[in-house]
């Protein structure tokens, strides 16, 4: 089976990713779900915004019936499902035209944690992109919340991780045997943060509870040899952990 170096789904083989990556690139990540012709997104980077301030759009490639798909043609298919695990600008205005605010994915399905919804679409909350989110996301009608650590589409279960966010949420990927642990901001960068879990970062909004779950999910990962994908990671960009003294270490999935 070959790696997935910046994020390896439930059916490595049907997905293919590719992604610019100036400085610090924040790709999105699909893959497809156990039902053959749906297509599943974890977050979208930050679209047509500043790319280097904010990261780049990944150009994702389903493979399907032996042909390439790119992503930007497929944004109008009304079997996409997109998962968010954090509301900040560089995971979610990818999913809105940079002018106009005109949904990228009108028909998709968008599933979001109602305690990051609820938070930022507060109109007393005005930090990073909640203003534009106020303006845009109630108007949505494809927008589901949902609370808990359900289950959110088939072999697609939330897993809450607050502390980066309010609200944040991870998500456990699972079809047969194989699985993945989708961490979204969790370590945010992995350089710092997986190797040094206590260390804390000005981006999160409750750094003691940010660490307090980070903790625990490396525990669950070292626990369950889970492979697991972060946001930031970068490359090499999925892979089990591993203790590795006071904090832990990543062992990169292999071809």
């Amino acid at each position: 089976m070959p790696s997935r170096p910046l994020c390896m789904l439930a059916q490595p083989d049907d997905i293919e990713m590719n992604a610019r990556r100036p400085a610090a690139g924040r790709p999105g990540c699909a893959g497809r779900l156990p039902d053959p012709g749906a297509a599943v997104l974890a977050d979208w980077g930050a679209g047509g915004e500043d790319e280097l301030a904010l990261g780049t759009r990944a150009s994702v490639v389903q493979r399907r019936h032996g042909q390439h798909e790119p992503a930007a043609a497929q944004t109008d298919r009304d079997d996409q499902q997109l998962v968010l695990s954090v509301h900040h600008g560089d995971h979610i205005t990818g999913l809105m035209a940079k002018e106009t605010n005109a949904p990228i994915f009108p028909k998709a399905q968008i599933h979001v944690p109602a305690a990051e919804y609820k938070f930022w679409t507060d109109p007393s909350v005005s930090a990073g992109a909640a203003k534009r989110i106020q303006a845009v996301f109630p108007g949505w009608k494809n927008i589901r919340q949902y609370d808990g650590e359900i289950e959110v589409l088939p072999g697609v279960r939330a897993v809450s991780t607050p502390g980066h966010t309010p609200g944040h949420a991870s998500y456990h990927v699972s079809s047969g045997g194989q699985q993945l642990m989708v961490l979204g901001d969790v370590t945010n960068t992995r350089a710092l943060n997986m190797k040094n879990p206590g260390w804390h970062l000005v981006f999160d909004a409750d750094p003691n509870l940010a660490e307090a779950n980070r903790r625990k999910m490396f525990d669950r990962l070292v626990a369950d040899k889970v492979v697991a994908t972060g946001y930031h990671w970068g490359m090499p960009g999925a892979g089990t952990v591993a203790k590795d003294g006071n904090g832990y270490a990543l062992v990169p999935v292999k071809a």
